[in-house]
């Protein structure tokens, strides 16, 4: 398990933001992972995990940074 954190906290470092507002309210919305952005880090760091088993655990992992992020705005 500490190794599909370690994976996709190298991926989520490098996560996409869409700026919305001005400069005095500016709000940096995470986008979601991409299967690319998880081929990256695994070209740099590769993972015994096949890649079947592999993505959909980072995925799920985004998912739940994501939702965590959108209730602390609500």
């Amino acid at each position: 398990m500490a190794h599909i954190i370690n994976i996709y906290r190298l991926t989520a470092k490098a996560r996409r933001h869409i700026v919305l507002g001005g400069m005095e309210k500016a709000l940096a919305v995470p986008q979601p992972l991409s299967v690319r952005d998880i081929s990256d880090v695994l070209e740099a760091w590769p993972s015994p995990l096949p890649r079947n088993e592999l993505d959909p655990c980072i995925f799920r992992l985004d998912a739940e940074d994501i939702a965590t992020w959108e209730e602390g705005r609500g």
